[in-house]
This record gives C-alpha cells, structure tokens and sequence, in this order.
C-alpha cells in the first residue's frame, strides 16, 4: 500500500502525509511565486520553509509554510508590487491536535485523530499582515485576492509572464518579524 491509508481488520486511519497531500493538491495548474525573504540564512535553512502560488485564474493566492521547530516564528507577510489585496482567507493547519512538541507523533488505530487538518477564516486582509506559524506544524493560507492581478484595471499581468521559467514578475516580499 501507500502507507497514507492504513487499513487493519475492520478499521483504518489516515496517515498525516494523507492531509498534507490534500492540502498541497490545491495548488495544482497555479502559477509559482517568488519569495523574497530578510533572513540572511541560505533558503533551505530558513524556517518556516515558505512557498507561494496563485490560481490560473488570478483570484487565490495560496501561501504553504511548514515550521519543523518546537517553536513559534512570527513572520510580517507584505504583498509587494502586487496589483492586488487580499479580500478573505482561510486557514488550513495541520498539527498534532495534543500540541505535544514532539516529531514522533503520529496517528494510530487507536487514536485516528491524532494529527488531522483542521480549517477556519482568519480575520487577514490588505497588502500587509503578521502571522504566527505554530511549531511542528504545516500551514495553508488561502487567501482571495480583491481583484484577479491578471486582469486587474486592464493593466495586470500576463498569464505568461507569470509562468515566464516558473518564476513570476511578482513578486512577494515577505519579511521575518525578528528584529535580530
């Protein structure tokens, strides 16, 4: 089998990879986004390893940020030289639902829900917002944009611009929070 659904005589549970997978399956046929960071750390050092796509259509901007340390990390999220704001989200978590601050933890046939997504509005909107990504956690922001930058006021971006070597023209400034 996959090992994302174990099964066993007469029950079954989900693997944590089940829902992560769900959760990055939302982004399929969106356009990548570059990521401009403050943190000084070469990018496969800095935490929480952050990724960025926005919709075919330009009304989603989807921000993925998994934090594999037993702490929380503030980050300020400024959506820069993008012709767009965000209108509404919705915040997808994935993380152990005892919040033990183990990375051991898993589910089990006697306990399914250990570790499952877990799905709510959030209150961000605008160009700018700070953010708190819990430890050992897996986050999705999804986040409706006001208008599509694609066709916004006649002037937006070209969807092949966007996908111009799968890096965009837009590009999202995020910087940490952390003053050190």
């Amino acid at each position: 089998g996959s090992g994302v659904i174990i099964t066993g005589p007469g029950w079954q549970y989900l693997a944590p990879t089940y829902f992560a997978q769900m959760l990055y399956s939302k982004s399929a046929g969106s356009f990548s986004l570059r990521l401009e960071r403050s943190n000084p750390l070469p990018w496969h050092l800095q935490e929480p390893d952050l990724s960025a796509v926005l919709s075919s259509d330009g009304k989603m901007l989807r921000i993925y940020g998994v934090n594999s340390t037993t702490k929380g990390l503030p980050l300020k999220f400024r959506l820069s030289d993008f012709p767009s704001s965000i209108a509404v989200g919705t915040l997808h978590t994935l993380k152990d639902r005892d919040g033990s601050l183990s990375s051991e933890v898993m589910n089990s046939r006697d306990d399914p829900d250990r570790i499952v997504s877990v799905s709510r509005r959030t209150n961000i909107r605008g160009k700018e917002f700070e953010f708190l990504f819990e430890p050992l956690s897996m986050v999705l922001l999804e986040l409706r944009l006001e208008k599509s930058p694609v066709v916004a006021e006649g002037h937006g971006i070209a969807p092949t611009q966007l996908s111009h070597c799968g890096v965009p023209r837009v590009a999202l400034r995020f910087g940490s929070s952390h003053t050190c």
